[in-house]
């Protein structure tokens, strides 16, 4: 009896562990087409083919920017970004993945997006990234961009750099401000004598 529960405790963690390497190579498989499918993206940017940077998003698909201080359609992305491709000589974008994870049928992935534009005119082209979170699902057996989430961007990073610079030179003004009213020297600093 006691054999037959040995046996049996250990196909049940043969199973377990099965079941684990399967859903680790499903996870790999989904993430492998996902990233074709970013690849895909990349090249529609470096042809300005707003239909090949969109192809795989649901009819539903959501954008929403930086703190949710914006969100659009699949439409309205589509069009804003033919406009974009007007006024842009050449554009590369790069797609880095941070994380992924899966649960059920979705997939999330976190990235890292790097867009190089030449406008035209200019001699250097314009570099500017952001931090996103996407959502995938499973639908009728292939698997659709959901929704976009913006973390992150190099706008809101170099506008927070600013401000900190902006308060760091507000403490230093009020300390030099202090320091001659504290020697005598200073202009309103309170009673004169």
């Amino acid at each position: 009896m006691e054999t037959y529960l040995r046996r049996f405790a250990f196909l049940l963690m043969t199973a377990a562990a099965t079941s684990l390497v399967h859903a680790a190579e499903d996870q790999a498989s989904v993430g492998r087409t996902i990233m074709g499918y970013y690849h895909e993206m990349e090249q529609g940017y470096a042809d300005k083919d707003a239909s090949g940077v969109y192809r795989h998003c649901d009819p539903a698909y959501l954008f929403s920017a930086l703190n949710n201080s914006a969100t659009s359609d699949l439409a309205a992305n589509r069009k804003a970004l033919d406009e974009s491709f007007g006024n842009l000589k050449t554009i590369q974008v790069k797609i880095v993945p941070e994380a992924t994870d899966m649960a059920g049928d979705k997939f999330y992935i976190r990235y890292k997006q790097e867009n190089e534009m030449l406008f035209p005119l200019k001699s250097a082209p314009a570099r500017i990234w952001y931090e996103a979170e996407d959502t995938w699902q499973r639908k009728n057996g292939a698997w659709v961009l959901l929704s976009t989430k913006v973390l992150n961007d190099s706008v809101a990073q170099a506008k927070g750099k600013l401000e900190q610079q902006k308060k760091r030179m507000e403490f230093e003004d009020e300390q030099r401000r202090s320091r001659r009213c504290l020697n005598g020297v200073g202009y309103g600093c309170g009673d004169y004598r």
